[in-house]
């Protein structure tokens, strides 16, 4: 007679980081958007690891995307020494459509390799909906014009349909894409969604620390709780739907 395995549930985090050009420009604040994010992310990872119940749950990717896709940590547990993410190149356009379709192919191997380490511990995974966390300036670029809408929201729609049914915030120093950044996050079909701006006088450090804690709680709470909200971060505001596109 064969027991049954336990089950675990496993909780996928994707960072998605824009490494275009006007990314590593300074904006008239003197602040980049790469200033504000690339010193977060590994402090990211390392907030998380201090936390038991995520440490133990929770499997992170970061990618950056620009004219192609950059693997920056491949799809691995929070293990304490392995939390260091590569930094990505300096690229050119925003290829939103390209980055969107990477994340819905991969996802399914991902997802075996999640199933795969619980297997090698004599465990099930009950592999939870995806957190997409997106860090961008919202101006979708490639092919040196704008790109057109259809082609990223149609991949967008198989990052948030089944099976991936992804849950998406986005964060941006900018707010001239106001409501591209909207359409990108997901919550309420008309009303307030997760994508979230910074406030013109708000500090690169302010608001590095801000975002980060506001990432780490979204996460733990997704954890423990299965909530998927975050909260507005310091220094930054909800993006509008009648924002500028």
């Amino acid at each position: 007679m064969s027991l049954a395995k336990t089950v675990l549930g496993k909780h996928p985090v994707y960072l998605l980081l824009d490494s275009s050009a006007s990314m590593w420009r300074a904006d008239r604040h003197g602040r980049s958007s790469m200033g504000v994010f690339l010193p977060m992310v590994d402090r990211l990872v390392e907030d998380l690891c201090r936390v038991p119940k995520v440490k133990t749950g929770v499997w992170l990717s970061a990618l950056a995307f620009s004219d192609g896709v950059e693997v920056l940590r491949p799809m691995t547990p929070l293990v304490p020494g392995n939390q260091r993410i590569r930094r990505p190149r300096r690229g050119g356009g925003t290829d939103y459509t390209r980055a969107l379709a990477h994340l819905a192919d991969h996802y399914p191997a991902d997802r075996a390799v999640i199933e795969a380490g619980a297997e090698r511990l004599g465990r099930e995974a009950r592999v939870r909906r995806p957190l997409v966390f997106v860090i961008t300036d919202g101006a979708p670029y490639a092919g040196g014009r704008e790109q057109p809408d259809t082609a990223w929201k149609r991949e967008r729609e198989r990052l948030i349909g089944a099976p991936m049914q992804a849950w998406i915030a986005v964060v941006s120093i900018r707010a001239a894409h106001e409501r591209t950044l909207w359409e990108l996050a997901t919550g309420r079909e008309h009303g307030a969604r997760n994508a979230f701006l910074a406030e013109p006088d708000a500090s690169a450090d302010r608001l590095s620390a801000s975002v980060r804690q506001c990432m780490a709680v979204s996460i733990s709470r997704s954890v423990q709780r299965g909530e998927r909200v975050m909260g507005v971060p310091r220094g930054m505001r909800r993006a509008s739907r009648d924002g500028r596109r």
